[in-house]
């Protein structure tokens, strides 16, 4: 998979996590021969941008996690809470988006 992120294109591998920051030109892609399934979370808030900055995330940044397998059952448990209650346990789903 390879992912575009302002104009500076990456080869992604499996369990490459990336970032990418509001307002910010993206764009990502795969081959026929080598499908990959994408998780995505996506993060919204008047004050966003200043809450990344104040981490310090002031560019995209991609970085490798040794054992994914934690933030997929993660992301999966996620997933199935949204789909079930949708969102009516905002508690439930803030301990998971944290638990990845």
């Amino acid at each position: 998979m390879t992912i575009e992120l302002d104009d500076t294109v990456h080869a992604l591998k499996k369990g490459d996590v990336f970032l990418h920051c509001p307002q910010q030109k993206m764009r990502y892609y795969t081959s026929e021969d080598d499908r990959w399934e994408i998780y995505w979370l996506q993060f919204n808030g008047k004050g966003l941008a200043d809450f990344l900055l104040e981490r310090g995330f002031r560019e995209p940044s991609i970085w490798y996690m040794n054992d994914f397998t934690m933030l997929e059952q993660t992301w999966l448990e996620l997933l199935d809470e949204i789909e079930r209650n949708q969102f009516s346990r905002p508690a439930r789903i803030s301990a998971l988006t944290y638990a990845g």
